[in-house]
């Protein structure tokens, strides 16, 4: 029984060894080691929300075949994930050198938007449409950029464009209803500002954008009832006490017209 035990324990420990040979074998054979592989690794990192490494697993894709344009793509929105847009910037440009794509346009141009750099946007986003007519949120971002610069025909073309393809972007909505306000064309001005209400966000900016535009149209019905929200939403300064006073006044109500007018008076005492 003694002997049988000391076999039995042998064999055990012959099978343990034989299986951490196999479990290592394994791991050695799973480890990364091509581009590919490493890139596989970073975009499974970005998807999971961790940036850091999908860049660092990137840059040893790109260190070990720097030819593949979505290796520095895919960092590309790794690093502006992060928050580091000259480093987005280059990898995006460095994507174009190789092979102008759409994408890569298109995401050039909303850096620069970010940035302000509206003439570098609008180029870059004209490319990026140039090459693929609809892509993400171009034709929008080309309408407000078309809209500063006041040429209305064409941002109507392109914030209708988006709204039809995108039905609920509230912005979109707005923003061609201001362009039809521009031009005079006051027709489908409350339903585009309807449907901008009913898709945003309900919050102050939302409904003093509005009232801005209610107050182009002369609608005072809609204007009482945006700046109201406004206050109601907790921007009590004294200047939208006294617009709401005097849009009470215009309908004939005095005394709540005195009370805001009241409250703005004390507002600004209490500013320093």
């Amino acid at each position: 029984m003694k002997n049988l035990t000391i076999v039995i324990l042998a064999l055990c420990l012959a099978l343990s060894a034989t299986a951490g040979v196999s479990v290592r074998a394994t791991l050695v054979q799973g480890e990364p080691k091509t581009a590919n592989d490493f890139f596989q690794i970073g975009f499974a990192a970005a998807n999971n929300g961790n940036y850091q490494l999908a860049v660092k697993n990137y840059d040893l894709a790109i260190g070990l075949d720097p030819t593949r344009i979505y290796f520095y793509y895919h960092r590309g929105l790794a690093h502006k994930a992060l928050g580091h847009k000259a480093d987005a910037a280059n990898d995006f440009t460095q994507c174009n050198n190789m092979k102008p794509i759409a994408e890569a346009y298109y995401e050039l141009g909303v850096l620069r938007y970010d940035a302000q750099d509206f003439a570098g946007a609008q180029n870059m986003l004209e490319s990026a449409r140039a090459l693929k007519e609809d892509l993400d949120k171009t034709n929008f971002y080309l309408g407000l950029i078309y809209y500063k610069h006041n040429q209305l025909d064409s941002a109507e073309s392109c914030l209708t464009r988006y709204t039809h393809l995108v039905k609920t972007s509230s912005d979109a909505f707005f923003y061609l209803a201001t362009v039809k306000v521009k031009r005079h064309e006051l027709t489908d001005v409350p339903k585009l500002l309807e449907l901008a209400s009913l898709y945003g966000t309900n919050d102050w900016k939302q409904h003093l954008k509005l009232y801005e535009v209610y107050k182009e149209i002369g609608d005072k019905q809609n204007m009482l009832a945006n700046i109201s929200m406004v206050i109601e939403m907790g921007q009590t300064k004294p200047e939208y006490y006294n617009i709401r006073a005097q849009l009470y006044q215009d309908q004939g109500d005095p005394m709540r017209a005195q009370f805001d007018r009241d409250v703005a008076k004390g507002l600004a005492e209490q500013q320093p």
